[in-house]
């Protein structure tokens, strides 16, 4: 049984951003005045790996293999130019190959912050959740089903920012782009992890993502219509947020 909670304070609504275009997550996405978000190159992922070492994170090794054979973020890209119709051909393809993970890493980000001089002050990492196609997929669902689901969740795999940029917003506004892309996609649930009592409950809580308590999850359920969930991993803590107030659920875990 969903446990329930003290109804939260909304925050101030956005304002509508237009559409991210593939050649703006290529070339950048303005941040903030002369910061831009792009998709990370092959002569970054060192400078990306120390980043994300600053914020005790590793870059995933699938994610730079597929930078360095140049297919990065290609599923999400052809989301962008083609619509989310576009992102049903690839899993198509990883499904009919009996190898999901062709799929699932052309569906992850590593996108870096840089300022006008293109110096690297951020990154944020996003990736499908993994856990969730082994959920779907041990409950029965085809591959390319499960696959599917992925599409509808994102997970926030890593956020780092460079000490001299800290204190500036520069990581909340990535967080709000790294929303805006998956939005725009499809996805009706983004999420990360931090440890507990790490002291970042209160930096995430700033930001346009919702701090849940200690040893909840996402129940899943009314977005894919098939009981699954999220569960933070051990000694860690979920930050999230919704598309819809309809699909906010979370369950003690």
């Amino acid at each position: 049984m969903m446990a329930k909670l003290k109804a939260r304070k909304p925050k101030r609504p956005e304002r509508p951003a237009p559409p991210i275009r593939a050649h703006e997550l290529v070339r950048g996405v303005r941040l903030a005045p002369g910061w831009r978000l792009r998709l990370a190159g092959v002569g970054e992922l060192d400078r990306a790996a120390e980043l994300l070492a600053l914020a005790h994170l590793r870059l995933d090794a699938d994610v730079a293999a597929t930078i360095r054979a140049g297919a990065h973020a290609e599923v999400l890209l052809a989301g962008l130019r083609d619509g989310k119709q576009a992102l049903l051909y690839p899993i198509a393809e990883a499904a009919a190959a009996g190898d999901p993970n062709l799929a699932i890493v052309k569906m992850a980000a590593l996108l870096v912050a840089v300022d006008r001089d293109d110096q690297i002050g951020g990154i944020v990492m996003t990736v499908p959740p993994g856990t969730v196609f082994a959920e779907l997929y041990s409950k029965g669902f085809l591959p390319s089903h499960a696959l599917l689901g992925l599409t509808l969740a994102t997970k926030i795999q890593g956020l780092a920012v460079d000490p001299a940029a800290r204190g500036s917003g520069l990581g909340a506004r990535m967080l709000a782009q790294a929303w805006r892309l998956h939005h725009q996609l499809g996805a009706m649930v983004v999420y990360g992890q931090f440890p507990i009592r790490s002291g970042l409950a209160a930096y995430y809580a700033a930001t346009p993502f919702e701090v849940l308590p200690e040893r909840y999850g996402i129940m899943l359920e009314p977005i894919l219509g098939r009981q699954a969930g999220i569960a933070p991993s051990a000694g860690e803590q979920i930050f999230a947020r919704w598309s819809q107030s309809a699909f906010r659920a979370i369950d003690h875990v």
